[in-house]
């Protein structure tokens, strides 16, 4: 289908009013995330990977546990369920599914993930993220997630239980933790292909 222009006031034009983040305050009680800590801390962690060849092992330095769809987990995946749904109402994406099991993720002094989106060009589409985050904000420092806008980098809340959603394709990063460990979980959600040109 060829591209027309189609003169339209601007008035008339439909706008793109999609946030380029959104944070719930909480989602978690303070049980629920203690006890989210604990399972995942004593369940194992391991080096977390990298999807594609970065050519910088330092690139992220974590450890993580995943969460599996299981009878102690189904409780943390409805309730992400219903998170996203509500988030959902800002962004208004094409979403269907969480494909890829959520992370349990341990940042321990050093540890940190550079630059980055979280498009997966070998797996699910992924279209929305979104961090939880476990850990009081007085038992560590650094380990911020910050957000690359262009013209400015935002840095995300550190309260207890507050959950940050944004698009997968945002630039974003962890800064190194200096003291102290912070634990946090992360999601992606999935949906149905981009749109592409048939006759290209």
């Amino acid at each position: 289908m060829p591209i027309n222009y189609i003169p339209m006031p601007e008035k008339d034009r439909i706008k793109d009013t999609a946030p380029d983040f959104l944070c719930f305050h909480s989602g978690f009680s303070d049980k629920q995330l203690d006890d989210i800590i604990e399972y995942y801390r004593s369940s194992g962690l391991k080096q977390a990977s990298i999807i594609g060849d970065t050519n910088n092992k330092n690139f992220r330095i974590a450890e993580v546990s995943i969460i599996e769809y299981e009878l102690d987990s189904i409780w943390i995946y409805d309730r992400l369920t219903e998170l996203v749904e509500e988030a959902n109402k800002e962004f208004k994406f094409d979403l269907d599914s969480i494909v890829e099991e959520p992370q349990f993720i341990e940042y321990k002094p050093g540890a940190h993930i550079d630059w980055h989106m979280d498009r997966n060009p070998i797996s699910a589409i992924r279209k929305l993220n979104l961090s939880i985050q476990l850990t009081d904000p007085n038992d560590y420092e650094g380990g911020d997630l910050l957000f690359n806008r262009g013209d400015q980098i935002i840095k995300m809340p550190r309260d207890r239980g507050s959950i940050s959603f944004f698009p997968s394709f945002a630039l974003h990063k962890v800064s190194p933790v200096t003291s102290g460990v912070r634990n946090s979980i992360i999601c992606w959600i999935t949906g149905p292909a981009f749109k592409w040109n048939e006759y290209l």
